[in-house]
């Protein structure tokens, strides 16, 4: 394990980071502007002197630091946020024992549980807490705001379990939450749950936190039972027949619900990412698709928009007032073997947005079409990166990768709008303006990536992890400090050289499943 990770001087105020989790149908340039948030309001990324100069590209290694995770793949669903002051949270699902920075945590029984960890400014270990029952428990999103507390999404399946208080799974298979911690101590001082009792389960699957508000977005299996900021509780039933999308702005001392709108059509919705705008409209990226055309609306009637076959990507933003949908954007096709699947999404300080997506085919994101970056491979799924404008209209979108399998599945931005990915690749021959990525040590190998775009999404600087037998290795989930420093956080199995001169082995001899985080310089 390595030591303390590395430290950034001078951090000022930055961005987090979002993408989908395990399982989902799956955060641009000049100087900065208004944020157009209330006075007072705003997030980590929201501060700082506008006529800071951009630190000049680099990427240099700071550190590694890799922990266990779990016995065996797919644990280790793992994110990363920074906070105002530079230091940095990590997030995990984990199993079994694992140490960070020499502490020691365990999970209960033999399931899955919730792990947090905060890493001071120079790259000390602040806190590490565990959260989690008997059953198995899943964290998919983390989310800092201003003030320096931390925010978990998610869902668990054990009867009971602390946060600031018990919460109960109520008869159901899995209950959604979202819980809040204190910055400086890492307990919890607020949760709430999304669940309804005996009737509907889900989960979290994205928080964020801007501009005075928690954003969240979760899959509900059925009518979601939510506590609202004014008192009471609200039922919101997704429209449709199959999985549907609960939305919603949450205060952020009460956790209630400033307002909450259920999406969803016949197809199967499932939340993949959202974000929150610097004025506090959420955004969201998601994925609906069936064998025909369906319609997808929502419980305030702002949305009527055709789904086409799957997987299609919707993007959409919703208004902080109200939950009204400003616009949505189904991206998908009805060609059969072509589809868009939206893995994450990110606003910058200009208020546009950004998101990633797995590519089929040839798909057209608002007048840009994309096909995969080699299209001789059209059974494997290529990489989306695209940028629109805050009504929803294209800026730019690309695909990129090479001939084989992609993944992409983190997506932020930073102060400077630049545009931030990690994900994993197999190709060999992975090119990106200019950047050679490096090639897997073996035909079918993993590679573990991050970038780092420009606000006209040209690469800056790229750089991959490889594993030399043939094992899981991936990005999950990246952030950019106020300095500009990068972190990016993913897991891996076997044995893996991320650049700093010292691979790491995965626990149990290299059968099981290590998270690792990285950080690079600008």
């Amino acid at each position: 394990m390595a030591g303390a990770l590395g430290a950034c001087v001078g951090d000022e105020p930055g961005t987090t980071g979002t993408g989908a989790p395990d399982g989902a149908a799956g955060n641009d340039g000049s100087a900065l502007p208004d944020s157009g948030a209330p006075d007072g309001a705003g997030d980590a990324d929201d501060a700082g002197d506008a006529g800071e100069v951009e630190p000049t590209p680099d990427g240099g290694i700071l550190s590694v630091e890799d922990f266990s995770v779990h016995s065996s793949f797919p644990g280790g669903v793992a994110k990363v946020a920074f906070a105002a002051d530079g230091s940095l949270f990590v997030g995990f699902t984990f199993r079994g024992q694992t140490s960070i920075g020499g502490t020691q945590l365990s999970s209960d029984a033999a399931s899955d549980d919730i792990g947090v960890a905060k890493f001071k400014p120079d790259g000390k270990l602040a806190w590490l807490r565990r959260f989690g029952g008997a059953g198995a428990e899943a964290l998919y999103g983390l989310a800092v705001d201003a003030a320096g507390d931390v925010y978990l999404a998610g869902d668990y399946r054990s009867a009971s379990i602390d946060f600031e208080v018990a919460r109960t799974l109520g008869g159901v298979s899995s209950a959604a939450f979202v819980a809040k911690l204190a910055g400086a101590t890492g307990a919890a001082v607020k949760s709430v749950t999304f669940h309804k009792p005996t009737v509907a389960g889900g989960r979290c699957d994205a928080v964020a936190a801007r501009a005075g508000v928690i954003a969240v977005g979760c899959t509900m299996d059925g009518v979601a039972d939510v506590t609202m900021s004014t008192g009471g509780t609200a039922d919101v039933s997704p429209p449709g027949s199959g999985a549907g999308m609960l939305f919603a702005e949450l205060d952020p001392t009460s956790l209630g619900a400033l307002w909450a709108n259920g999406l969803g059509s016949d197809a199967g919705d499932f939340v993949s990412s959202v974000d929150v705008t610097p004025a506090g409209d959420l955004v969201f990226a998601a994925v609906s698709g069936s064998a025909s055309d369906v319609a997808l609306t929502d419980t305030k009637g702002s949305i009527n928009v055709t789904v086409r076959r799957s997987p299609t990507a919707l993007i959409g933003r919703l208004a902080r007032a109200s939950g009204l949908a400003s616009w949505v954007k189904p991206f998908g096709s009805a060609t059969a073997g072509a589809g868009l699947r939206a893995q994450g999404i990110a606003s910058d300080m200009a208020a546009n947005i950004v998101f990633c997506a797995q590519l089929t085919g040839t798909i057209d994101i608002g007048g840009k079409a994309v096909t995969r970056a080699n299209p001789s491979a059209p059974s494997f799924e290529g990489m989306v990166v695209a940028k629109l404008r805050p009504d929803g209209t294209t800026v730019e979108a690309r695909s990129f990768g090479g001939s084989s399998d992609e993944l992409v599945r983190g997506i932020a931005t930073d102060r400077w709008n630049n545009v931030l990915v990690t994900g994993r690749y197999t190709s060999t021959d992975f090119v990106i303006d200019g950047h050679t990525m490096p090639a897997p040590a073996a035909s079918g190998n993993q590679v573990l990536f991050a970038l780092k775009m420009n606000p006209s999404l040209v690469a800056q600087w790229g750089f991959g992890a490889t594993t030399g037998d043939g094992a899981l290795i991936q990005g999950q989930g990246v952030g950019a400090a106020p300095s500009g420093k990068v972190a990016y956080v993913g897991i891996f199995a076997g044995t893996a050289d991320f650049g700093d001169g010292s691979p790491r082995q995965s626990a149990n001899a290299g059968a099981g499943v290590n998270a690792v985080i990285v950080t690079r310089s600008p």
